[in-house]
């Protein structure tokens, strides 16, 4: 979902309507170890899997995090990308301390997320966005209490005047998702993936 932003899949702003962003650096290598043409599909995120399902693509690769309920519902790849969930808040608002303290509290967060899943038992109110930034921005102005979003979202779009990240609270993982059964699928992007990931060892230890 390009409406992801930064860093994952957004515009590249030297080159007009060319795509950049770690995810699209992720596909464009998948795809040549696996001897295919990435194209991109534009699909909203909270659509993701059920778009799959229905076959309007081959292959999620968004920042798509790793689930219980993702896992009975469709293939997942091994994991790519390690993250940790952070907890933001304003300056000097003492109540927002870990998820046990967020109970009545307005915490804004993405809909269909592992953030938003982790705050379902906290007895926050959870403000769905659709975007990642918007959180941030209504934090900052005293319309949410606290965000709850992945460490590469709050890196990125997190540094908002008179907010502060409060902590880590829970750690994920990304991975690809295909369509159950396709399991032929699965094992080609497993292999790339580990061959990706060993060529980038090798790299880094010289």
């Amino acid at each position: 979902d390009i409406q992801g932003g930064e860093p994952y899949v957004f515009e590249d702003p030297e080159h007009a309507g060319q795509l950049t962003g770690f995810e699209v650096d992720i596909a464009a290598a998948l795809a040549r170890e696996l001897g295919v043409r990435a194209e991109m599909v534009q699909n909203d995120w909270t659509t993701l899997v059920p778009s799959l399902e229905r076959g309007s693509f081959d292959v999620i690769l968004n920042g798509l995090e790793v689930t219980p309920a993702r896992a009975q519902r469709i293939g997942l790849s091994r994991p790519y990308y390690c993250f940790t969930e952070q907890l933001s808040a304003r300056d000097g608002d003492v109540r927002v301390r870990d998820l046990t303290s967020l109970r009545g509290l307005r915490v804004g967060t993405l809909a269909n997320t592992q953030a938003c899943d982790m705050l379902e038992p906290s007895g926050a109110e959870r403000i769905p966005y659709e975007g990642v930034e918007e959180p941030y921005l209504d934090l900052a102005q005293g319309r949410l209490d606290a965000v709850l979003l992945d460490d590469i979202v709050a890196e990125r779009y997190g540094g908002k005047p008179g907010v502060h990240v409060v902590g880590s609270v829970g750690v994920g993982v990304y991975a690809a998702g295909v369509q159950r059964g396709q399991v032929s699928l699965l094992q080609a992007i497993d292999r790339a993936l580990d061959r990706l990931a060993l060529r980038h060892a090798r790299v880094g230890d010289r």
